[in-house]
């Protein structure tokens, strides 16, 4: 064992030996400032003076200024080397400069005495020892990609069956299908939200199989019958239409359920909200285009149409699209029920919509002299429609002590790359957290084709 005294802010410190040390700490803390999408390069926060001694060997240790401040006049961290009562002085009087590091021989068991000025002093002020112990590292970010794990659902094994049975301009009409209970369940186990944008439920990659084996059957029947383009399109509307109107909350047990095509099918029927959903998804597949239009506590479709279409429309990005009544039986295109006629709407596009659920677990690694370590561990599954493009998770330690969005460094970006609809991910790394500090874990999922996604633990103390 051998002492410090420091002179200045901080009294006597005795220092224990080395195997009474932890690790080494790799830097002294910083915080930087947060810019999450993704992030950038962050001005780090530092504080004042931070002397560490080292020991090298057993006749050497290392004097460093580890922090962002120059620690002037330290009587040249003036060493008084007791060698069997023999002291040896230091030479001389010298500025220790922010991350400067000084040698001095000093064999185990000395006397060292560190006096000196420290502008701006303060309880920021940190002299510490360090072992020579390999430093307790932060952890190069990992990822381990399973895009698949849970997307495409089988077709084999069990199946549902069903009959569709409906009449269209003097002709009656069966159709038989068979869907795997595994595509059934994979959608159903799905989030259903009310809130996000209903045209994602028609637009699932795993679906088009029973979509295009439906209306490959619906065109076979309209050339069959000599159907006009107009008239195919109402076989369409016609089918779906004759679907039995079922609410939400006694079919599912939910007020507000949205379907997706294959558990409107499964399920015989749905309300507004499903038979829309399902033959947006019908019209969509036989490439026409279609919006979803939603007057208030209703939902409908609308299909594209030029001058020779007649009836109700609402304008979407310069295109004419009229109206389509999903729930009852007789409406043509372009006619809507009295009680719509003006009122206003809002107007869902067609299009793939990604979205991320994200749980992290956080475990605690190890501790040195400044930092407390924790591995964090950030599982992200695609509960969207569609690929995410160029998926990243951030992961970072807020530094609440220190302002608004500031972090701990050093913080993580880990890319993934692209993850299919129903595909999972995680990453891992871990994060330091000076001691004495209150922080918070923060996830961030983001990437090109869908909205950020934030997570956070509850705050903690170190």
């Amino acid at each position: 064992m051998f002492t410090i005294l420091v002179s200045g802010c901080l009294g006597a410190l005795t220092v224990p030996s080395e195997n009474d040390l932890p690790a080494a700490p790799s830097a002294p803390p910083v915080a930087a400032t947060q810019a999450p999408y993704p992030p950038t390069n962050k001005p780090y926060l530092e504080r004042n003076v931070i002397i560490e001694v080292k020991r090298i060997d057993a006749n050497t240790v290392a004097v460093t200024n580890a922090g962002g401040a120059d620690a002037s006049s330290l009587m040249g961290l003036w060493l008084n080397v007791n060698i069997r009562g023999y002291v040896f002085p230091s030479s001389g009087r010298v500025t220790s400069q922010a991350g400067s590091t000084a040698y001095y021989p000093v064999p185990e068991g000395s006397h060292i005495t560190i006096t000196g000025e420290f502008p701006d002093c303060n309880a920021n002020l940190w002299v510490g020892y360090t072992s020579t112990a390999t430093p307790a590292p932060t952890q190069a970010p990992a990822y381990y990609p399973t895009p698949g794990t849970t997307q495409a659902p089988s077709q084999t094994g069990d199946y549902y069956s069903r009959s569709y049975k409906w009449s269209f301009s003097g002709y009656d009409y069966t159709w038989d299908l068979t869907i795997s209970k595994d595509a059934y369940d994979f959608y159903k186990s799905r989030p259903h939200n009310r809130q996000s944008n209903y045209a994602m439920y028609a637009m699932s990659d795993y679906d088009r199989t029973y979509l295009r084996s439906l209306v490959d059957k619906l065109n076979e029947a309209s050339e069959r019958d000599g159907f006009s383009e107009y008239e195919s399109v109402m076989m369409v509307i016609a089918f779906v239409q004759s679907l039995p109107y079922t609410s939400d909350s006694v079919t599912t047990g939910y007020d507000e359920y949205p379907r997706y095509p294959i558990e409107t099918l499964v399920d015989n029927g749905g309300d507004c909200e499903d038979t829309s959903i399902l033959t947006a998804a019908l019209l969509y597949e036989m490439g026409y285009g279609v919006v979803l239009i939603s007057p208030p506590e209703h939902m409908a479709v609308g299909i594209k149409g030029g001058d020779n279409v007649y009836g109700t429309y609402w304008t979407y990005e310069g295109s004419k699209y009229f109206y389509v009544e999903t729930t009852g039986e007789g409406y043509g295109i372009g006619q809507i029920p009295p009680e719509y006629e003006d009122s206003t709407a809002k107007i869902y596009p067609m299009q793939q919509l990604p979205d991320f659920d994200i749980t992290f677990t956080t475990t605690y690694v190890s501790s040195d002299f400044y930092y407390v370590y924790y591995k964090v561990h950030c599982d992200v599954s695609n509960i969207g429609t569609g690929v995410a493009k160029n998926v990243n998770v951030y992961i970072a330690a807020l530094a609440l002590t220190q302002g608004t969005d500031r972090v701990w460094t050093p913080d993580h970006t880990i890319t993934i790359g692209d993850i299919g609809e129903g595909g999972t991910a995680w990453a891992e790394a871990t994060i330091r957290v000076p001691r004495g500090e209150t922080s918070q874990i923060e996830c961030i999922v983001y990437g090109d084709n869908f909205a950020p996604e934030i997570v956070k633990s509850n705050t903690f103390n170190t």
